[in-house]
């Protein structure tokens, strides 16, 4: 089995050739700001003529003292 590679900085210091490299973004953030930003971010790459461009976004994470997923 292969290891995923874990990432210890903000998701904001990778570039969009970073994220262009995954089919999908798995997240499991503690900040709404760093949410939006990722979320704002795979928007922004897709190109409708190009489907291949689509990052499904699944977010996992804290608020607080709740956690969701979605």
């Amino acid at each position: 089995m292969t290891p995923v590679p874990s990432h210890y900085c903000k998701i904001q210091d990778k570039d969009e050739d970073f994220y262009q490299e995954f089919a999908l973004v798995i997240c499991g953030l503690d900040s709404i700001e760093a949410r939006r930003w990722i979320n704002a971010t795979l928007i922004g790459m897709f190109d409708a003529e190009n489907p291949d461009t689509m990052k499904p976004l699944i977010d996992g994470g804290t608020e607080g003292t709740q956690g969701h997923s979605s």
